[in-house]
Protein backbone atom coordinates (compact mmCIF):
# COMPACT_ATOMS: atom_id res chain seq x y z
CA UNK A 1 0.00 0.00 0.00
CA UNK A 2 1.47 3.14 -1.05
CA UNK A 3 0.90 6.46 0.60
CA UNK A 4 0.66 9.10 -1.69
CA UNK A 5 0.13 13.25 -1.02
CA UNK A 6 -4.11 12.91 -2.14
CA UNK A 7 -4.45 10.33 0.83
CA UNK A 8 -2.27 11.89 3.17
CA UNK A 9 -4.08 15.13 2.56
CA UNK A 10 -7.59 13.20 2.86
CA UNK A 11 -6.06 11.38 6.33
CA UNK A 12 -5.06 15.09 7.25
CA UNK A 13 -8.64 16.53 6.43
CA UNK A 14 -10.47 13.85 8.30
CA UNK A 15 -8.74 13.94 11.22
CA UNK A 16 -8.66 17.51 11.25
CA UNK A 17 -12.57 17.50 10.78
CA UNK A 18 -12.68 14.63 13.51
CA UNK A 19 -10.51 16.88 16.12
CA UNK A 20 -12.48 20.35 15.38
CA UNK A 21 -15.85 18.01 16.00
CA UNK A 22 -14.43 17.13 19.22
CA UNK A 23 -13.45 20.71 20.62
CA UNK A 24 -17.34 21.52 19.45
CA UNK A 25 -18.73 18.70 21.32
CA UNK A 26 -16.39 19.91 24.14
CA UNK A 27 -17.52 23.56 23.98
CA UNK A 28 -21.66 22.77 23.42
CA UNK A 29 -21.05 20.03 26.94
CA UNK A 30 -19.21 22.90 28.81
CA UNK A 31 -22.74 24.98 27.68
CA UNK A 32 -25.13 22.46 28.96
CA UNK A 33 -23.09 21.91 31.88
CA UNK A 34 -22.97 25.40 32.89
CA UNK A 35 -26.90 25.72 32.17
CA UNK A 36 -27.64 23.26 34.48
CA UNK A 37 -26.02 24.11 37.28
CA UNK A 38 -27.50 27.53 36.49
CA UNK A 39 -31.10 25.55 36.42
CA UNK A 40 -29.89 23.58 39.64
CA UNK A 41 -29.20 27.02 41.70
CA UNK A 42 -32.53 28.34 40.21
CA UNK A 43 -34.00 25.23 41.38
CA UNK A 44 -32.56 25.39 44.79
CA UNK A 45 -33.42 28.93 45.30
CA UNK A 46 -37.35 27.89 44.80
CA UNK A 47 -37.38 24.72 47.20
CA UNK A 48 -35.67 27.24 49.48
CA UNK A 49 -38.37 29.61 49.11
CA UNK A 50 -41.62 27.15 49.04
CA UNK A 51 -39.74 25.88 52.22
CA UNK A 52 -40.14 29.36 53.78
CA UNK A 53 -43.48 29.51 52.44
CA UNK A 54 -44.95 26.31 54.04
CA UNK A 55 -43.42 27.27 57.48
CA UNK A 56 -45.66 30.73 56.73
CA UNK A 57 -49.02 28.68 56.11
CA UNK A 58 -48.25 26.53 58.89
CA UNK A 59 -48.07 28.90 61.25
CA UNK A 60 -51.07 30.93 59.89
CA UNK A 61 -53.39 27.66 60.37
CA UNK A 62 -52.13 27.03 63.82
CA UNK A 63 -52.53 30.86 64.78
CA UNK A 64 -55.73 30.28 62.83
CA UNK A 65 -56.93 27.18 64.96
CA UNK A 66 -56.37 28.81 68.46
CA UNK A 67 -57.94 31.68 67.72
CA UNK A 68 -60.71 29.70 66.57
CA UNK A 69 -60.74 27.68 69.53
CA UNK A 70 -60.56 30.70 71.80
CA UNK A 71 -63.27 32.52 69.67
CA UNK A 72 -65.92 28.63 69.97
CA UNK A 73 -69.06 29.23 71.68
CA UNK A 74 -68.39 27.16 74.17
CA UNK A 75 -65.46 28.44 75.01
CA UNK A 76 -67.12 32.00 75.05
CA UNK A 77 -69.93 30.88 77.13
CA UNK A 78 -67.58 29.21 79.86
CA UNK A 79 -65.82 32.80 80.15
CA UNK A 80 -69.12 34.52 80.36
CA UNK A 81 -70.64 32.31 82.83
CA UNK A 82 -67.15 32.95 84.76
CA UNK A 83 -66.90 36.88 84.51
CA UNK A 84 -70.97 36.79 85.58
CA UNK A 85 -70.08 34.67 88.60
CA UNK A 86 -66.73 36.97 89.03
CA UNK A 87 -69.38 40.27 88.88
CA UNK A 88 -71.65 38.96 91.53
CA UNK A 89 -68.73 37.88 93.77
CA UNK A 90 -67.78 41.27 93.63
CA UNK A 91 -71.64 42.62 94.44
CA UNK A 92 -71.51 40.51 97.28
CA UNK A 93 -68.48 41.79 98.73
CA UNK A 94 -69.27 45.58 97.74
CA UNK A 95 -72.66 45.02 99.46
CA UNK A 96 -70.65 43.41 102.51
CA UNK A 97 -68.36 45.83 102.91
CA UNK A 98 -71.16 48.63 103.31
Amino acid sequence: MELDIKTLITVGGIAASVIGSAAVAKHQLKTIHDNIKEIYISLKKLDQRTDKHDINAEMITSKVSVLSSMMSPDTLERRYREVESLKKDVEFLKEKVK
